[in-house]
C-alpha cells in the first residue's frame, strides 16, 4: 500500500446511527501508525496502527462521547 499520507492528513465522513461525523486522519510520525480525530466533537481522538484500524477505534470512542454527553444532558437538563 503506497503511503496516502505524505505531508498531509486524510478525512473522511463517517456516518453513525442518523448522524454524520467528519474524522480527521493523520499519520503519527514519531511512533507510526494514525491518530484519528473527530472535529465535531472536541477532545474525541483515538489511533491505530493502520488506517482502518484507526477509523474503527474513533467509531468506538465517537459512541463513548455521544453516551457521555446524553448521560450528562440527563443529569444536567439546564
Amino acid at each position: 500500500m503506497s503511503n496516502l499520507f505524505t505531508n498531509t492528513n486524510l478525512s473522511k465522513n463517517l456516518i453513525i446511527g442518523f448522524m454524520r461525523f467528519k474524522i480527521i486522519l493523520e499519520e503519527d510520525e514519531e511512533v507510526g501508525g494514525f491518530i484519528a480525530s473527530c472535529s465535531g466533537l472536541p477532545g474525541c481522538f483515538s489511533q491505530g496502527d493502520t488506517v482502518e484500524e484507526a477509523i474503527e477505534n474513533i467509531k468506538e470512542a465517537i459512541q463513548v462521547c455521544l453516551e457521555s454527553l446524553a448521560e450528562d444532558e440527563l443529569h444536567n437538563p439546564f
